[in-house]
């Protein structure tokens, strides 16, 4: 049973460009200011999530994405770079340092005939 995976590294801006991408697009609600700094947490059980925190006039605001809407940003950024993604396969994040991985497992056994 052969299977394949493959890793993609998305570094820090490019994860800052494909959640602000992935904000605008589907209207999640951001304020009128300036990002101060965006920090990925991993928690206990793998689950990703980004808080993002602002300067003046917003400061002291943050809005934390979740951990699907980070995959869906990271697919949507990949697509608007054109960076062929196989469309099956068993997708999982993960953080290293300030970068994200984006891991796509696909089963390639043969599939039987009925």
């Amino acid at each position: 049973m052969p299977t394949e995976q493959r890793e993609i590294i998305f570094s820090k801006s490019e994860v800052w460009a494909a959640i602000i991408d992935y904000c605008l697009r589907y209207e999640v609600e951001l304020p009128n200011a300036d990002i101060e700094d965006m920090e990925t947490t991993q928690g206990e059980r793998g689950e990703l999530s980004l808080d993002i925190t602002y300067k003046a006039p917003a400061k002291g605001k943050i809005v934390t994405i979740s951990h699907a809407q980070i995959g869906a940003a990271l697919i949507n950024y990949s697509r608007l770079i054109r960076l062929r993604l196989p469309r099956g396969g068993v997708k999982s994040l993960s953080k290293m340092g300030e970068m994200v991985s984006l891991c796509i497992r696909i089963d390639r056994t043969a599939k039987k005939r009925a």
